[in-house]
């Protein structure tokens, strides 16, 4: 049956208990009955077999999935652009974009 404590160092309540043979902290807040809240849950957890721990990864596999998306979502966006706004390579010629002014806005 698993077992836990609360602890204040300074101004910051934590809970303490014990998962997979290792101890854990946990930092909880300001309030002694937000510890006691958290650490009856982290308790019943443990004894139900229920608690997973938080597996730490690296900013790079977290963002892998996204930069994915990303990219497929830019080259749909370039490829919906219209036709004077898309690229030119440097062998050709480049017309350079012409301010226009309309009710005192200055747009491409």
């Amino acid at each position: 049956m698993a077992q836990g404590s609360i602890v204040k160092r300074g101004e910051v309540y934590y809970i303490v208990y014990r998962f997979g043979g290792k101890q854990r902290w946990e930092r909880v807040g300001l309030s002694r009955r937000d510890a006691e809240v958290v650490l009856v849950e982290r308790v019943n957890l443990i004894n139900k077999g229920d608690y997973r721990e938080a597996k730490r990864i690296s900013l790079a596999d977290c963002t892998q999935p996204t930069t994915g998306r990303y990219e497929s979502f830019v080259s749909k966006m370039l490829a919906k652009r219209p036709k004077s706004c898309q690229f030119k390579t440097s062998t050709q010629k480049c017309k350079s974009p012409k301010l226009v002014k309309s009710q005192g806005l200055t747009r491409w």
